[in-house]
């Protein structure tokens, strides 16, 4: 069964200008990827404590988690992956959702610092006729084919801000130049399952393939891309 699905357009900030200490800084700290809030209050440092008291939770669900890392970004490496390859060269419109992709039941709230690479919003609501089952991948590659067809319009988010968002599709883009790119979200969801570990990398994704990329040795930071 078919139905008229309403892609979202990009959200208000949801926060005021954030100050942050810069890349060489913040590229010292534990990083986490999906870890719940209090394990991050207990092993990160104060900055992580400041952004999460900073990150206006709706407390709709029953966990919060948290992903807090540093990426060196260049124009031949993509922030996260693309599952298509090469067919949507600008980037690959997803959402960020533990149940379906038409359902809005997950809270993010995602934090970029200053940068060229900020992820990119849909301008405005535009309306789809998509299956009322569709899975991810299914609505990932549909959303990416039909873009230009159903007048998806790129515009990027502010630096340094919080956007509150449930369903709407997004999408992370490479920067016209090297750059170091601070990324958090916090997510409220019931489904998602947490990992909680302190991380000592970050990675990126060349040729469809992850590789490390920011690594915090003993003595020393190395940067891969």
């Amino acid at each position: 069964m078919e139905m008229k699905h309403i892609i979202k357009g990009v959200p208000d900030p949801s926060s005021d200008y954030i100050e942050i200490p810069d890349a060489t800084t913040i590229i010292k700290m534990p990083m986490f990827g999906s870890a719940e809030a209090d394990f991050v209050r207990k092993h990160g440092t104060d900055f992580h404590r400041e952004m999460l008291d900073k990150t206006p939770l709706q407390n709709k669900n029953t966990r919060v988690i948290v992903t807090s890392i540093v990426q060196y970004l260049t124009p031949n490496v993509k922030p996260s992956i693309q599952r298509f390859g090469a067919e949507f060269p600008e980037g690959e419109w997803h959402v960020d959702n533990s149940a379906s992709p038409l359902n809005d039941s997950d809270v993010s709230h995602l934090f970029i610092s200053d940068s060229l690479a900020r992820t990119e919003f849909n301008t405005k609501d535009v309306e789809v006729v998509l299956p009322e089952d569709i899975d991810f991948m299914t609505y990932r590659r549909a959303i990416n084919e039909l873009q230009h067809d159903i007048g998806i319009q790129p515009i990027k988010i502010e630096s340094n801000r919080f956007y509150s968002f449930t369903n709407h599709i997004h999408r992370s883009i490479s920067p016209p130049q090297p750059e170091f790119r601070f990324f958090f979200r916090v997510s409220e969801t019931n489904d998602i399952k947490p990992c909680n570990e302190v991380k000592t990398y970050s990675s990126v994704y060349k040729d469809g393939k992850e590789i490390n990329n920011i690594v915090q040795l003993k003595d020393h930071i190395a940067i891969y891309f």
